[in-house]
C-alpha cells in the first residue's frame, strides 16, 4: 500500500526537479535526483532519526542541575583574635621582669661564686659585674616570656618571640628611667617596684604583633 504512493510521489518529484535542474550538468542532476529518491523511498528512517534527536534534547534539558555550595574558608585564630594589648600581657610582663631581674642577679652571683673569684679583703663589689649581667639578661628574657605567655592566656596573637625580646630590651631602658625618677636608691622599695612595672608595661605595648 505504501509502495505505490511513494513511487508516484518519487516520479512526480523527479519530473519537477528535472525541470528545475534542466540547465545543470548531467552528473549533478543525477546526484540530486538520487538523493531525493532515497529520502522519499525511506521516510520512516528520517522520522526515526528526528524522533531520536528530539528525545536526546528532551533528556538533556530535563536533567536536574545540582547547585554548587559556596566555598567557605574558615577564619584562622590569628585573624579572628582581637587586636591590641591585653591586661594579661601587661601583668605577665611585670611578673616576668621582676622574676627575671631577681633570678638573673642570683644566677650571676652563683656564677661568680662557682668561678672561684672570691673577693679579697677590702673588696666590696665582688660579683657586681656578674650580678648586673644577670639582671639585664634575666629581666629582658623574663619580660619576653611573660608577655608571650600573657598573650596566650588572653587568646591574642603572640607574634614573633624575637620582637618580644626586643620590646623587653626597650622596656629595660624604661625601667632604668623609672628607677631614676622614683628615688635612685636600691635600698628603697618604690624604685625596685617601679623598675619591673615600667619594663613590663613597655614590653607588652611594644611586643604585640
Amino acid at each position: 500500500m505504501t509502495g505505490a504512493p511513494a513511487a508516484v510521489l518519487s516520479d512526480s518529484a523527479t519530473w519537477r526537479l528535472g525541470d528545475v535542474l534542466s540547465g545543470a550538468p548531467g552528473r549533478a542532476r543525477a546526484a540530486v535526483v538520487g538523493l531525493v529518491l532515497a529520502v522519499l523511498a525511506h521516510p520512516g528512517a528520517a522520522a526515526a532519526q528526528a524522533t531520536a534527536a528530539g528525545l536526546r534534547v528532551g533528556i538533556s534539558s530535563a536533567r536536574p542541575s545540582i547547585p554548587l555550595a559556596p566555598l567557605v574558608v574558615p577564619a584562622t585564630q590569628e585573624a579572628t583574635a582581637p587586636r591590641g594589648v591585653s591586661t594579661a600581657e601587661i601583668l605577665g610582663g611585670v611578673a616576668g621582669s621582676a622574676v627575671g631581674m631577681w633570678g638573673g642577679v642570683l644566677a650571676g652571683l652563683a656564677v661568680y661564686e662557682a668561678a672561684g673569684s672570691r673577693c679579697t679583703s677590702g673588696c666590696e663589689d665582688g660579683g657586681l659585674g656578674e650580678g648586673v649581667v644577670g639582671l639585664v639578661v634575666g629581666s629582658i628574657v623574663g619580660t619576653a616570656f611573660g608577655t608571650h605567655f600573657g598573650a596566650k592566656v588572653a587568646r591574642r596573637p603572640t607574634g614573633g618571640f624575637g620582637k618580644r625580646v626586643l620590646a623587653g630590651g626597650l622596656g629595660f631602658l624604661a625601667g632604668l628611667a623609672a628607677f631614676e625618677v622614683f628615688g635612685h636608691d636600691a635600698d628603697q622599695a618604690i624604685p625596685l617596684i617601679a623598675f619591673p612595672v615600667a619594663q613590663g608595661v613597655v614590653g607588652a605595648l611594644l611586643g604585640r604583633p
